[in-house]
């Protein structure tokens, strides 16, 4: 102990008298370990971090089920749940829950706000383990009177926010979609949902899912008692299950008897459980199952290009202790001569390099804690924007254990060099051994460092060149300067006719804001969600099942608001609106050119007809538009559309709205808020986003990826041109003897300059042969995300070795300059 102490002291003197060399290194390393806790903050925070106030998540599985196709989720109702539960002895409890869906919530003296709810079974808050911040969990009492007392738990955000944390909020009352509501608990903080980023204010038994959306004092069926799901097989309440290994079970032991349990029921009731089939169960909670695949793929892409700025960081720290090892010959030969064992020399070497990585993890920490504001605002796909990401323990131990290992590995060149060092030699005054040796080394280090950063240079360059593409991709509408945001009256207690009324009104009002140019309204807008369908002519045979379309229901004004060219005929008008499903006689369409086309050839459609998506007569075709895209940037954005008038159903699935405004998008938000508020100050507005941002993040994985990558990549570049600036820099440092006798005997400077640049452009050479190499490897990893490029296109290729090679070059040319200004004299007398 007594030696190792006296190493680390002595480490910290050689440090200490060569401030230079000191900060050079630090600084370096501080890069590389910092860009490593970034990503793994980021990592941490999204896949590793346990959900808040669930008992051992480890145990956690989650169980999902699909139909036929093996593509589509399935649903599980209150029986099925049962008996699986009863069935599956490796699971010590079983539940279900919904996804997340917006309830209209109002507070006794406060304004309605729209929240998001989830639907459980009664044991939800018990699997996952969780203690309640005040009140209690449901109970199966709870769930059977949830139609006639409804109960509800609430967030611990929300109690906080909206009742000051007071304790006796439980056994308040909400209103909750127009139903009174008693508060029984308060989730434990931080809780928010099963998913990392959830955002869940309020769990409501899944008996009470039924009543969402429909008027206070009236049954979910319109009229008289509906079976409770309590009941039902066949009413298919949750979405997902969450269960509890049994102590001892295995994940492979409770997916065998979850998938003999579910043979069974399909056995024993084949009508009521005929799309299922046997489930998939993955363990632990936090992350959809759907996008899972997503969010590994751009978290491991992600660590390993951190981990290549980290290689190459260590590269530069390596050469920088070689460059100094150079230096410290004699006195390393002075030390073996002494009597002080080769394994010793080596251990101070590597405990130089440990002190150094130890020191740069200080920084490397703050500096990860600055980086990880990169991600913020980001998409991760599948999971929605990152708007906060804490440091905690596993943060902070990865960067030491990550600084312990990079101290190493920058350690090991140095203390292979004192291994081969030429004791006599240097002692004589001389080594040219060690320096063949030891510039073979720096050689090899520098060209893997550029072959890295090339192979990190392509790769941003396809994904820089992906989302320029997408960003150039014609939608075939203005999407500037339009907002959208939902409105659904019926969760507010609304009746039907009532909120038709509503959203007419609104749609009339909102459209007087002085600003707004047009406005316009439909079940969705564009790129929220796909209608597909198919779409053949009215008087085509039934077994002609038609092409592919995408089906919109429109107002009038949906053209004029975003933009998209009447080609012929007319649009929609306020006669067409609202229409009710099986009292009409009569239907309009609208094609798009591509599906006018396809239907037709090159036949007028106008007056033609078309088969109607909605139950009712074949519509006539009034007009022709061009195409637009609905659902994605990429092949044909969801295929030819055809537009109808929207029905009166809007009522009870509620409206998206289209605002087109020159008014800033603040002023228009507020603008717009007033303006319903004028009409319907109860029923809040939600999921409140312009247009351009609905098409961007169907592009977020691919902004993302590009955004961090160009950061890491322009890192690495750097880190690589300033590691082999040292390297030629130190080596025109060792030829100086050598450089001022070619002077003395008549060498021009640009032969001087041409030698020393050789030098550099062979490195640079090999490096990027070999990076090219890489990068065709590395690129095939991105292959899915790219968009308008091949990721073995050889413009990139060759843009991003040119752009490399000017760099080398440039950092060759430096240290050649200053090798003219040798002067032979003062060199040849220094040896």
């Amino acid at each position: 102990m007594d030696t190792l102490l006296h190493d680390v002291r002595y480490a910290l003197r050689q440090l200490r008298v060569r401030p230079r060399f000191t900060i050079a290194a630090l600084v370096t390393l501080a890069l590389g370990i910092g860009v490593n806790t970034a990503v793994f903050s980021l990592a941490n925070w999204v896949v590793l971090r346990p959900v808040p106030g669930v008992r051992d998540p480890g145990r956690l599985v989650v169980v999902q089920f699909v139909d036929e196709t093996h593509r589509f989720p399935r649903s599980t109702s209150y029986p099925n749940l049962a008996d699986l539960g009863a069935r599956v002895d490796a699971l010590s409890g079983l539940a279900g829950h919904t996804t997340a869906r917006p309830v209209a919530v109002q507070a006794d003296g406060a304004d309605a706000q729209y929240l998001y709810a989830t639907f459980t079974s009664a044991n939800y808050f018990d699997v996952l383990g969780l203690r309640l911040a005040a009140g209690r969990a449901f109970t199966h009492d709870d769930e059977a009177a949830a139609r006639q007392a409804p109960v509800a738990i609430i967030s611990n955000r929300f109690w906080r926010t909206q009742f000051g944390g007071d304790p006796s909020v439980v056994g308040r009352s909400l209103t909750v979609d127009g139903w009174r509501t008693r508060i029984i608990g308060v989730a434990p903080a931080g809780f928010r949902g099963t998913e990392r980023l959830d955002d869940i204010d309020l769990w409501m038994p899944g008996t009470s899912a039924a009543l969402t959306g429909w008027t206070p004092g009236r049954a979910p069926s319109g009229g008289g008692r509906s079976p409770s799901p309590l009941e039902s097989r066949t009413d298919n309440v949750f979405d997902a299950l969450v269960g509890r290994l049994a102590p001892h079970a295995t994940l492979v032991r409770a997916q065998a008897q979850l998938r003999t349990a579910t043979a069974a029921l399909v056995t024993a009731y084949p009508k009521e459980n005929c799309c299922w089939r046997s489930p998939t169960v993955y363990q632990g909670i936090g992350i959809p199952t759907q996008t899972r695949a997503a969010v590994r793929r751009a978290m491991l892409l992600l660590a390993g290009i951190a981990a290549i700025v980290l290689i190459i960081a260590c590269a530069n720290v390596a050469n920088l202790f070689l460059f100094r090892g150079m230096g410290r010959r004699t006195e390393l030969a002075v030390r073996q001569a002494l009597g002080a064992p080769l394994g010793r020399l080596v251990r101070s070497q590597l405990i130089e390099s440990l002190v150094v990585s130890t020191i740069a993890a200080v920084p490397a920490v703050l500096l990860g804690v600055w980086l990880k504001e990169l991600f913020h605002g980001n998409v991760m796909p599948g999971l929605g924007a990152i708007e906060q990401i804490h440091l905690d323990w596993r943060v902070l131990a990865f960067a030491g254990a990550t600084a312990l290992v990079t101290g190493i590995v920058a350690g090991l060149a140095p203390a292979i060099a004192t291994l081969h060092a030429n004791t006599a030699a240097s002692l004589r005054g001389g080594a040219p051994g060690v320096s063949r040796r030891t510039g073979g080394l720096r050689a090899v280090l520098t060209s893997c460092q550029l072959a890295l950063a090339l192979s990190m240079l392509v790769v941003t360059f396809l994904l820089v060149g992906t989302v320029r593409n997408l960003r150039a991709v014609n939608v075939g509408f203005d999407a500037d300067s339009v907002m959208t945001f939902v409105m659904n009256p019926t969760l507010s207690g609304s009746s039907p006719d009532a909120a038709l009324e509503i959203l007419q009104r609104s749609l009339q009002r909102v459209r007087t804001i002085p600003g707004v140019e047009a406005a316009a309204l439909g079940p969705v807008a564009p790129f929220m969600n796909t209608i597909t369908g198919r779409a053949k002519v009215g008087e085509a045979p039934v077994s002609d099942s038609g092409i592919p379309a995408t089906s919109a229901w429109v107002s009038t004004d949906y053209f004029k608001t975003l933009g998209i060219p009447l080609l012929a005929g007319r649009p929609f008008d306020e006669s067409e609106m609202f229409w009710s499903l099986g009292r009409r006689t009569h239907a309009e369409a609208i094609l798009s050119t591509t599906l006018a086309h396809r239907l037709f050839g090159n036949v007028n459609p106008i007056g033609r007809t078309v088969a109607t998506a909605l139950p009712g007569p074949p519509a006539e075709v009034i007009g022709l538009v061009d195409d637009s895209r609905w659902s994605s940037l990429v092949n044909d954005g969801g295929g030819p559309m055809q537009y109808y008038p929207v029905p009166n159903i809007i009522a009870t699935t509620g409206a998206t709205f289209l605002v087109r405004s020159s008014l800033p998008p603040g002023a228009l938000r507020t603008a717009v808020q007033r303006a319903v508020a004028d009409v319907a100050p109860s029923i809040p507005l939600y999921d409140i986003k312009s247009l351009r941002q609905r098409i961007d993040a169907t592009v977020s994985e691919q902004r993302l990826l590009a955004r961090l990558l160009s950061a890491f990549t322009l890192l690495a570049v750097a880190l690589a041109v300033v590691g082999l600036y040292a390297v030629i820099a130190f080596s025109v440092a060792e030829r100086t003897r050598e450089l001022g006798i070619r002077i003395a005997l008549g060498a021009r400077s640009e032969q001087i300059v041409r030698m020393v640049v050789r030098r550099g452009a062979w490195l640079g050479a090999i490096g990027i042969a070999i990076g090219i190499g890489g990068a065709v490897v590395l690129s095939r990893v991105v292959a899915s995300q790219l968009f308008g490029v091949s990721a073995l296109d050889p413009v990139v290729y060759l843009l991003a070795a040119a752009l490399l090679f000017a760099l080398v070059l440039l950092a060759s040319i430096i240290p050649a300059r200053h090798a003219t200004r040798v002067d032979p004299v003062i060199a040849l007398r220094a040896e």
